[in-house]
């Protein structure tokens, strides 16, 4: 099964496998272990491997990478990991960056910071209820919804898949 769903490409997919695997620890481990031979499977450095193997909570707690090619990155020889678990990052600097175990030089530096995959989309729009209030306003504290479809005081906005729903 989580072959099949790994080779659609689908998280969700792979999540939705067993029924259990969200509820019961055994369980996600056999999915998570799954994950980690993927990966060791396609980095051909152990040690490397290692790093990208989700390790240390739950599988679906944080987004796998389902593959794009991303992990046979690494058997490139110009790319390098850098574990920010393993060494802090001490600067930027001109060339490159430095961190507690050396230097590292390049051209390019990127910094992923994440992505707001429940908010974002909808936030980057002035989306406006009752009385002019905009949500992002109303979801200063965090978003809050019905059901993950209707928000309080916005009548005619619904969030098919917005925060709190749950996709099938």
């Amino acid at each position: 099964m989580y072959e099949e769903r790994w080779n659609r490409g689908h998280l969700n997919g792979l999540v939705q496998s067993y029924t259990d695997l969200i509820f019961n620890e055994e369980a996600n481990e056999t999915a998570a272990e799954f994950i980690r031979e993927q990966v060791r499977s396609k980095v051909a450095d152990p040690e490397t491997a290692r790093k990208l193997e989700p390790r240390g909570y739950p599988f679906s707690t944080k987004r796998p990478c389902l593959d794009t090619g991303y992990y046979e990155t690494f058997n490139r020889e110009h790319v390098h990991l850098v574990d920010l678990r393993e060494e802090d990052l001490v600067e930027i600097t001109p060339t490159g960056v430095r961190t507690t175990a050396g230097e590292y030089e390049f051209d390019s530096l990127v910094l992923a910071t994440g992505f707001d995959a429940m908010t974002g989309a909808l936030l980057a729009v002035d989306i406006r209820g009752r009385d002019g209030v905009t949500l992002r306003d109303k979801w200063r504290d965090g978003p809050q919804s019905y059901l993950g479809i209707a928000v309080s005081g916005f009548p005619n906005l619904f969030t098919i898949t917005g925060p709190g729903s749950r996709r099938c």
